[in-house]
């Protein structure tokens, strides 16, 4: 989609990493940790997989301990790193709203500006009881210019989901996921197909090791509007980078070359 705009290129961190289960403040501090290391690595977005604070232990979210609001205090770490680092960071949880809705949202927290939330719009399985749907989202998050849709897991699977994104004007679609093993290809094909089929940038972190819905299979990664993976985490635990180059969504290239960039531990 052409655009009048004058981006810089921006460079993405994908966070890929297996959670403490139920253990908010040592997975917030690993966070914090990851977000400084995505910055001395020049990124400018971190991207977190589904339910990184608690990790996807939807058993142990009985605990009314485990749910958060925007303003949680045990959120100030993060919110203090990012105003250090100027990173924006996106990650999800099990969300309690000022209403009292309970969603799986992912949210923003910019370095200017208040933090978006975004609740997962398509629910599975045990989900369904624990969790209201989101809403199609009505704003996107900005980033250095560029406009980053945020996506929750199943929502990526929707092909609506990202083109409504699209319509918004959004120039990243950022995921927060758990893909397990065996739904390697699914990662890649829905990462690509979402790219592609709306001529702008994709990103999923996703989960590696245990989790509450069996072993997460890793591959996070980033996808060019031409649907060409440009970054690949494989099974490391750490951090991946991918650099996306803002002529891209000026001009639709079939003949984007892959940088495929190697996951760096931090832990």
């Amino acid at each position: 989609m052409p655009t009048d705009r004058v981006l810089p290129d921006l460079t993405v961190a994908l966070l890929q990493a297996e959670s403490a289960p139920g253990d908010i403040e040592a997975n917030v501090s690993s966070v914090v940790a990851a977000t400084a290391a995505a910055r001395e690595l020049g990124a400018r977005l971190l991207v977190l997989p589904e339910l990184t604070l608690t990790g996807y232990e939807l058993d142990l979210l009985g605990d009314d301990d485990l749910w958060l609001t925007v303003d949680d205090p045990r959120l100030a770490p993060l919110r203090a790193t990012v105003a250090d680092t100027g990173v924006t960071i996106v990650l999800t949880a099990a969300l309690v709203l000022v209403d009292g809705t309970r969603q799986l949202a992912a949210l923003a927290c910019p370095a200017d500006g208040p933090v978006v939330t975004q609740g997962k719009q398509h629910l599975h399985g045990q989900e369904h009881d624990l969790f209201s749907p989101g809403s199609p989202a009505t704003e996107t998050v900005d980033v250095d210019g560029w406009a980053v849709a945020l996506a929750v897991c199943l929502d990526v699977a929707h092909p609506s989901h990202a083109a409504h994104a699209r319509g918004l004007g959004a120039d990243l679609y950022a995921c927060s996921t758990l893909y397990t093993e065996g739904e390697e290809r699914r990662v890649d094909v829905h990462g690509a197909a979402r790219a592609m089929d709306n001529r702008m940038f994709s990103a999923i972190a996703n989960h590696v090791g245990a989790t509450g819905a069996g072993f997460a299979c890793g591959s996070s990664g980033a996808w060019a509007p031409d649907g060409e993976r440009i970054a690949a985490a494989g099974t490391s635990t750490g951090l991946t980078l991918a650099t996306l180059d803002a002529a891209l969504l000026v001009v639709p290239t079939s003949a984007v070359e892959a940088a495929v960039t190697p996951a760096v531990p931090v832990f």
